[in-house]
């Protein structure tokens, strides 16, 4: 958070649109919260706040030990991430293979690639952040558990 703020004062920037998406979301609360004077709009788009529902995928990625392979990494890779997300729904990514190759038209093709391409261009984020994410939103479920505090 102090990162944003630093940014926001450093550009001299006021009247901001504030847009969060997800757990950008969030942050975007936060900031807003802080420094309220400096955000004109704030949109928040699919910004979850009970994250119960990651336990058990939280319990299977501890088993399969999936971070071992970005301990060292300074930079998430944002691959990491969606596969947090495609362990939530397992069968979803052959679904949607399915779904796909049902559509006839070119046109409605190209259409659902796009979308697709949208849907899955996250971010690389540092493992600061991503250690940040995982102990305190996805372990703790700390908005739900009234943990969060905002200084």
């Amino acid at each position: 958070m102090h990162k944003i703020i630093e940014v926001i004062d450093n550009l001299k920037i006021k009247d901001i649109n504030l847009i969060g998406h997800c757990i950008g979301g969030n942050l975007a609360i936060a900031t807003n919260v802080l420094m309220p004077k400096f955000i004109k709009t704030l949109t928040l788009l699919t910004c979850p706040w009970d994250f119960s529902h990651f336990f058990y995928i939280r319990m299977l990625h501890r088993y399969l030990k999936l971070d071992s392979g970005i301990d060292n990494l300074p930079i998430i890779p944002k691959i990491h991430i969606q596969i947090l997300f495609f362990l939530l729904f397992p069968d979803y990514f052959n679904a949607k293979l399915k779904n796909f190759f049902s559509i006839t038209s070119d046109k409605e093709q190209e259409l659902a690639l796009r979308i697709e391409n949208w849907l899955m261009s996250g971010n690389s984020i540092s493992q600061e952040v991503y250690n940040q994410i995982i102990q305190n939103i996805l372990d703790k479920n700390m908005f739900i558990n009234l943990k969060w505090k905002i200084e």
